[in-house]
């Protein structure tokens, strides 16, 4: 019990990543299947709430092909405005790709 502790606590200083958001959704998922399986609903429901709160998170810890991606629609956003000779509009999409 004392070695839990010691590793909640230790886990609880790391930051939050999207590889440890895809570790607490896989053990979140295990659990709630293990509930369905034992037909405890009533602990289900609140472990299909946490799985939904860690997908959610998901936006918030991108992985780098997300982020690669993201850059690249907006770099081709740009260059289209700026085809279209539509500067300001390049100038403020080109913002957004360097913020």
């Amino acid at each position: 019990e004392k070695i839990e502790t010691i590793t909640v606590a230790i886990a609880e200083r790391q930051p939050m990543t999207r590889k440890r958001v895809e570790e607490n959704i896989a053990t979140t998922q295990k659990q709630l299947d293990d509930a369905i399986q034992r037909k405890d609903y009533k602990e289900a429901g609140p472990l299909q709430d946490e799985i939904e709160k860690w997908i959610s998170l998901r936006e918030e810890y991108p992985t780098m092909e997300e982020l690669k991606d993201d850059v690249k629609k907006a770099e081709e956003a740009v260059a289209r405005a700026a085809e279209r000779r539509d500067f300001e509009n390049a100038a403020s999409l080109q913002q957004d790709v360097v913020n």
